[in-house]
């Protein structure tokens, strides 16, 4: 007999192995299923997190992107093939994704995010995802977020190195603090291998997930910085 008057009998057998973990249950289970979130870029990064969220359980994925699948892209950003070059990131991600995750609520927005119009479009999720792995998006999204009071997960490759971070201003925490503390890599090396992607997407979605079941064991206000060649890694506060 379906106990939850949230999820779907389908669901409840699809996540019955993630229920079952006494840090999620059924409650965590729902609030995932009730998450609001989106995904900003639909690259390396995205394609990683998006897939992962999905399979956990988010019921509202959006997607933000407005580029077109080309053949560099599909070394690293592994929800695209050979087929989709020219088509837009996030229709072929959507396809992709909805086939797998059917339960899934996913909502496209093609569309460049500026600062005239980023408040309007992040206004409607509860939840923000920063996988752009562009320092001109992070200050408009800091800004945005900061604005909207938004929390949102933030992360870097940087050749061989990844970074990972969660802000939510309401608890003291931003972008600026990052730069401040001169924790932030920036030596012009951006990108990495389809591993490195792999590797620090899969930290992303997993805060997410801590986030909204509400476990406190995440890198709210904390900085991750990984070597991924040594697997050296190193935590510090951002407040």
């Amino acid at each position: 007999m379906n106990n939850s008057d949230i999820l779907s009998d389908p669901e409840l057998r699809r996540f019955g192995n993630q229920i079952s973990l006494p840090q999620v249950g059924m409650e965590g289970q729902e609030k995932l299923k009730k998450a609001k979130v989106v995904v900003i870029g639909a690259g390396g990064l995205g394609t990683i997190v998006l897939q992962y969220l999905a399979a956990i359980g988010v019921g509202h994925l959006g997607i933000i992107d407005y580029g077109l699948v080309e053949e560099s892209n599909i070394q690293r950003q592994i929800l695209y093939g050979g087929n989709d070059l020219g088509k837009l990131k996030t229709i072929i991600s959507k396809q992709n994704l909805q086939n797998l995750f059917p339960t899934v609520n996913f909502e496209i927005i093609n569309i460049q995010l500026t600062s005239g119009n980023i408040e309007r479009i992040l206004g409607q999720f509860e939840f923000i995802v920063d996988a752009t792995n562009n320092d001109a998006c992070h200050d408009i999204i800091n800004n945005a977020c900061g604005s909207l009071k938004l929390p949102w997960v933030y992360g870097s490759i940087t050749g061989f190195e990844g970074q990972v971070a969660v802000f939510d201003l309401n608890k003291g925490s931003s972008y600026i603090n990052l730069q401040a503390l001169s924790l932030k890599t920036n030596n012009g090396i951006k990108g990495g291998t389809a591993l490195s992607y792999g590797f620090i997407g899969n930290i992303m979605a997993f805060e997410v997930f801590k986030f909204v079941i509400g476990n406190d064991k995440s890198l709210h206000n904390k900085y991750l910085a990984v070597d991924l060649l040594t697997y050296q890694f190193s935590v510090k506060s951002i407040i």
